[in-house]
C-alpha cells in the first residue's frame, strides 16, 4: 500500500486538544510538514512544527501554507470570550475563514473538534453555533470532512475553568453510572482520533461521536 505523505495545518494548537495533536503529528512520519497557525506560540514543540503567529480573522495564510489536511481545535466558552458575539467569532467565524482559505489552496480534508450535541437547530447557543459550523463547512466543497464530537474534555489546561473542574470531578466520581456517550474524554484520545481520521481519508462526511472515542 502506498502511504501518502501529508502537509497538515493546525489551528487552535495552544488549546487542550491542539497541544496534544501537535505532539502526535510531530512524531508521525506520514506528515511531511506541520504548520501551526494562531495568535501565540506553543512552547516545547519539535522543530518539525512551523509556528506562525497571526490574527485568524484579519490576516491571510502565508503563501507557503498549502495544506492537504486542516485540523481545527479552536474553541472557547462564552464566559472566557465575554459575550455570545465574541464566542461566535472564535468558534464559527475563525474556523470558517481558515477553512475557506485552505480550500482555495487545495486542502482536501477538514477535521473539526466540534461538540457533543452539535445541532444548528439547538436551543442551546453553544450547541447551535457548533451545529451551524458543521453545516456551513459542508458548503465549501471539501472532499472529506470529519466532525469529532467529544463530551467534557479531560487534561491539563493552562487556564483552569472552575465550572469544568467541578463537572470533571462529578463525572469521574460517577463514571460507571454515566452512559459512555456522555462520559468525559481525554484530550489525547480526541487528538489521536483526529490523526487516525486524517490517515483514513474517508470521502464525504464522517461524524465521530463521543461513545466511540
Amino acid at each position: 500500500m502506498v502511504v501518502k505523505i501529508m502537509h497538515a495545518l493546525v489551528i487552535g494548537g495552544t488549546g487542550l486538544v491542539g497541544v496534544e495533536l501537535l505532539r502526535l503529528l510531530a512524531s508521525d512520519t506520514e506528515f511531511s510538514r506541520i504548520d501551526s497557525v494562531g495568535r501565540s506560540i506553543v512552547p516545547d514543540l519539535q522543530d518539525r512544527v512551523h509556528q506562525v503567529v497571526m490574527d485568524l480573522l484579519e490576516e491571510s495564510l502565508p503563501a507557503n501554507v498549502t495544506p492537504d489536511v486542516v485540523f481545527c481545535c479552536l474553541g472557547t466558552t462564552i464566559r472566557t470570550a465575554g459575550s455570545q458575539e465574541a464566542f461566535r467569532r472564535v468558534d464559527y467565524e475563525m474556523p470558517m475563514r481558515i477553512a475557506k482559505a485552505a480550500r482555495t489552496r487545495g486542502a482536501q480534508h477538514f477535521i473539526l473538534v466540534s461538540s457533543l450535541g452539535a445541532n444548528p437547530a439547538s436551543r442551546t447557543f453553544y450547541s447551535r453555533i457548533k451545529g451551524e459550523l458543521e453545516r456551513d463547512l459542508q458548503k465549501l466543497g471539501y472532499p472529506s470532512l470529519t466532525f469529532v464530537r467529544p463530551s467534557l474534555l479531560l487534561g491539563d489546561r493552562t487556564e483552569p475553568r472552575f465550572g469544568e473542574q467541578v463537572a470533571t470531578l462529578v463525572m469521574l466520581t460517577f463514571r460507571l453510572l454515566i452512559p459512555r456517550s456522555l462520559r468525559a474524554i481525554s484530550a489525547t484520545r480526541v487528538a489521536a482520533a483526529m490523526v487516525a481520521a486524517a490517515k483514513r481519508r474517508r470521502v464525504g462526511v464522517e461524524v465521530i461521536e463521543n461513545r466511540v472515542l
